[in-house]
């Protein structure tokens, strides 16, 4: 399992030729470390490749590999991609230094995305009436997906596409999926992954027309993610998609929010 490639030159062996066929995504403890990775065969036949690897570790649909098969990752559909330190935060990038993925626990190093209970709760919301729809996330851990489909304007999607696409699972989203996951799903605008996302980005960024997925950290710890929609008079406009199902629009001031900042974020310009 140590060596996919059949000698040092762009040949691949018959395995990793099998592997091209499917996605395959990291597996990572709360410390954001890098466990294993997870071959998501889907409803393809994956007969062959499971004779390929022999005894091993089936879940579901996925098929687990361990730690030191981090050669498979380039050969899923990143040819020239690598694992870089941002901010922080170990992500993935293209051959050009654009970000196309997070390796990170979700929502933050050591925490995952949750809900938005208890954000906000110790300071002035003033109402906010956004143009655009305000939209509730389906699950706990999908304020990313429901964030995406109100700053994408993607309100007809069904959020289960979205959660696919970003790579959602149960523990949360990583913001750095949200450029890659945004393309696939056939958004035509941009999405910009940022691990310095600052007050003053965002003013700069909603200036422009954009919206700026935010993660924040509540009152208890937690991690959430929010839309930023603009930055006026010293006021925060924000669609939420907590509480589940409905989703709240409010205004809080820059202080407020420049307080619970992670410093992850995505300019969304659609």
């Amino acid at each position: 399992m140590s060596d996919f490639r059949e000698n040092a030159g762009n040949a691949l062996s018959p395995l990793a030729k099998e592997l091209e066929k499917f996605q395959i995504k990291p597996l990572v403890d709360l410390k954001g470390q890098i466990t294993g990775w997870a071959v998501d065969v889907g409803s393809a036949d994956s007969t062959s490749l499971r004779s390929m690897l022999g005894a091993g570790v089936y879940v579901g649909t996925e098929i687990l590999l361990p730690t030191n098969a981090v050669e498979l990752l380039p050969l899923a559909g990143y040819i020239g991609s690598k694992i870089v330190v941002r901010g922080g935060e170990r992500v993935l990038v293209d051959a050009s230094g654009k970000v196309i993925g997070g390796l990170e626990a979700k929502g933050g190093v050591g925490v995952v995305a949750g809900n938005g209970e208890g954000l906000f709760t110790n300071t002035t919301r003033m109402p906010y009436t956004p143009t655009n729809p305000t939209l509730g996330q389906a699950f706990d851990f999908s304020c990313v997906a429901a964030s995406c489909k109100m700053a994408a304007n993607l309100t007809n999607t069904p959020e289960a596409y979205v959660r696919s696409a970003i790579l959602t699972d149960g523990s949360g989203t990583s913001l750095a999926n949200i450029p890659s996951g945004l393309k696939n799903l056939g958004f035509t605008g941009t999405a910009d992954y940022s691990a310095a996302t600052t007050i003053e980005s965002i003013s700069t960024a909603t200036k422009n027309g954009a919206s700026v997925i935010v993660n924040v950290r509540t009152e208890a710890g937690g991690i959430h993610a929010i839309v930023v929609d603009s930055v006026k008079g010293g006021w925060a406009n924000i669609r939420d998609p907590w509480p589940l199902g409905t989703g709240s629009s409010y205004s809080v001031l820059v202080d407020s929010l420049g307080a619970v900042l992670t410093g992850k974020g995505v300019v969304v310009h659609p």
